[in-house]
């Protein structure tokens, strides 16, 4: 990304003005893995959630979207909209029941081995037969982690 001068601005380190023109002036928005419970460095989340809610860029994340429940879907104090959501392996559990959040929902394949799979994740499905990426959507979903 660096080597393509791609933009990258970390939530502990952007100002609003700087965020906002990135923003703007980019095709796409992707959000990495971010974990507020463990990583307290934002400055303002809520005000990095509220310019990529507000912004007319598509928004993709990774894992989840921020200041969502990923256990139940549920949007906490100030969710982001996605326009599309990667998982990586298998999707969180609330992430089938947080359809508001996660725009567009795709499974990508990291290598979980299948017993694992089958045993606690995605009971019966081989889902990644044809492609390493598929949608979400159709997919029924069972075992512990579902």
């Amino acid at each position: 990304l660096n080597a393509l001068e791609v933009p990258i601005f970390l939530f502990s380190q952007v100002e609003k003005e700087e965020l906002e023109a990135g923003v703007s002036n980019s095709h796409n928005v992707i959000v990495g893995l971010y974990d507020e419970k463990t990583d307290n460095s934002a400055k303002d989340l809520a005000m990095v959630i509220d310019i990529l809610n507000e912004s007319a860029t598509p928004i993709h994340t990774i894992g989840a979207p921020l200041e969502i429940d990923v256990d139940t879907g549920k949007g906490l104090a100030n969710p982001l909209y996605a326009s599309s959501t990667i998982s990586l392996g298998a999707p969180f559990s609330g992430l089938i029941a947080g359809k508001d959040f996660i725009g567009r929902h795709y499974v990508c394949d990291i290598s979980i081995p299948s017993l694992l799979r089958e045993k606690y994740l995605l009971a019966g499905l081989n889902l990644f037969a044809e492609q390493p990426v598929v949608s979400v959507e159709g997919v029924k979903l069972e075992g512990p982690a579902a």
